[in-house]
């Protein structure tokens, strides 16, 4: 095979039908043979040591029978644990040069903190996966690409200042590694790792893709203040935890601006806003395909994507609606036809004016039968419509009103004032 090529087989309860685990292996290696491909083997309890024993393996194939994985990986070299070459680099410089090195500070608690401090997390990840300590399932899904950038300090560093110089060079390795692959952050993580072996986190949320290192250094500014550095930090990460492609924008030829546009204009207040407040504070309202106007709207995240959803109000409405219609005492002129006036908060309006109806259904699939086996007609079927009329006063003042139901000679009406124009 070409270098860095594999095949992961999980051939748990396989081995007695080929004749035992090494005639398996032997016939996997000699088959590979006759098509051409040069191959070797690699058979264990665990994938990362199946995966070890096949990259430094001097025979055509290697075993590790079950709870022997600790002995056989000890004398591999650390880059079989599919660690990134900066990684392997950084362990020989100190010596480590052996998976087995690795064990005294792999086990005891002060050895895994300083691992953990001095190394990406994804070191102690593989090694406790290879010995068996985790599972590590085997998935055709491919890993996602960490979009993740480093910095080591010669000392401890606590003041603001310098933090922020060293966060203003992650961010500029960071941006170019992310417009490479054509995606933008919509989440960045800096980590610092203290000297007293303590990390601190702080989160950075983006309106829209970004992968412009001004742009996301302000918002990084912003946020720095609420990073807990303790005693000192002599590393630290950042890291795109959350990621969109990145999309070109275009003007329009009128100079008009769809929803698009607005959400590019809004995005850096936004960001600014979450940055200060918390990215779980700050919120838009987004449309729902619903009838009733008080369901047809959603607070949504500010950082979510709203969905395309075809706005079904045709009719002016007001800006702003009450939490719940308020009851108002009205009398209409004629049948099905607007108040002639209406009382509420103790102050009677004469209407001077009236457009309407707008008659809404309600969702009478929501009601009481329709749930049934056999669904049966609701009784309440008929008065499940709202008559809406946009209303205006003597004294100029507008309101959207409604009659609950329709109308009918025997029952009194009932109405309801929704909101209130500007």
């Amino acid at each position: 095979m070409r270098d860095g090529a594999g095949i992961w087989i999980e051939a748990g309860g396989c081995a007695h039908l080929l004749g035992g685990e090494e005639a398996m292996c032997r016939t996997v290696v000699a088959d590979l043979a006759r098509l051409g491909h040069a191959a070797r083997a690699g058979l264990a309890g665990t994938p990362g040591a199946a995966w070890a024993l096949a990259r430094t393996a001097k025979t055509p194939f290697a075993i590790a029978a079950p709870g022997t994985e600790r002995e056989a990986l000890a004398p591999l070299p650390v880059a079989a644990l599919r660690l990134d070459p900066a990684t392997v680099e950084a362990l020989c410089a100190l010596g480590l040069r052996r998976i087995g090195d690795l064990y005294p500070l792999g086990t005891a608690a002060s050895g895994r903190a300083e691992l953990a401090r001095r190394f990406p997390p994804l070191l102690l990840e593989r090694l406790d996966a290879a010995l068996g300590l985790v599972f590590e399932p085997i998935s055709p899904i491919r890993e996602r690409t960490r979009h993740i950038t480093r910095f080591t300090a010669p000392e401890p560093v606590r003041d603001g200042e310098t933090v922020a110089r060293i966060t203003q060079r992650l961010v500029e390795t960071l941006c170019p590694m992310l417009a490479r692959d054509g995606l933008g952050a919509r989440r960045v993580t800096l980590t610092a790792f203290r000297a007293d072996g303590r990390s601190a986190q702080i989160d950075c949320g983006t309106a829209r893709p970004l992968a412009e290192a001004r742009a996301l250094m302000r918002l990084m500014a912003l946020c720095l203040p609420r990073l807990a550095t303790g005693p000192g930090a002599d590393a630290f990460a950042l890291e795109a935890t959350e990621t969109d492609p990145l999309r070109a924008t275009q003007a329009r030829l009128d100079g008009r601006k769809d929803r698009e546009d607005d959400a590019l204009t809004l995005a850096p207040l936004v960001e600014k806003l979450a940055a200060r407040l918390g990215n779980g504070r700050i919120g838009r309202l987004a449309p729902r395909p619903r009838h009733l106007p008080e369901r047809a709207q959603s607070f949504v995240d500010a950082f979510g994507d709203i969905p395309d959803t075809p706005d079904a109000a045709t009719a002016a409405r007001p800006l702003r609606l009450f939490a719940r219609p308020a009851p108002v005492a009205a009398a209409a002129t004629a049948p099905e036809g607007p108040p002639a006036w209406f009382r509420w908060q103790g102050t009677v309006h004469p209407i001077a004016r009236a457009e309407g109806p707008e008659r809404i259904a309600l969702d009478w699939w929501r009601l009481d039968g329709w749930q049934g086996d056999p669904p049966a007609m609701p009784e309440t079927l008929a008065d499940a419509v709202r008559d809406y009329w946009r209303v205006e006063d003597a004294r100029g003042a507008r309101f959207w009103i409604f009659r609950d139901g329709p109308w009918r000679p025997d029952a009194p009406e009932r109405w309801y004032l929704h909101g209130v124009f500007p």
